[in-house]
């Protein structure tokens, strides 16, 4: 199985998405505390730079991959 890695990308409508998912062994721990299960999703509006896109990217992927963590540690 590939490991699919956190892309940004460009919708139609001009916002910036990005999509994260949940590890399996921590989904309940995490959706209890964060209402979320599957899936963190990102998204930008319509007008944000491609730079301003990219910074808030890696604040977010590191805010998510930091909670599930410690989710893993509470474990």
């Amino acid at each position: 199985m590939a490991i699919r890695m956190v892309a940004l990308v460009k919708s139609k409508n001009g916002e910036f998405v990005a999509r994260k998912g949940i590890p399996a062994d921590v989904r309940e721990a995490y959706a209890r505390l964060y209402n979320v299960s599957w899936e963190a999703q990102l998204k930008l509006p319509a007008g944000t730079s491609k730079h301003e896109a990219k910074t808030r990217l890696g604040e977010w992927l590191a805010e998510v991959e930091t909670q599930a963590d410690f989710k893993t540690s509470d474990m």
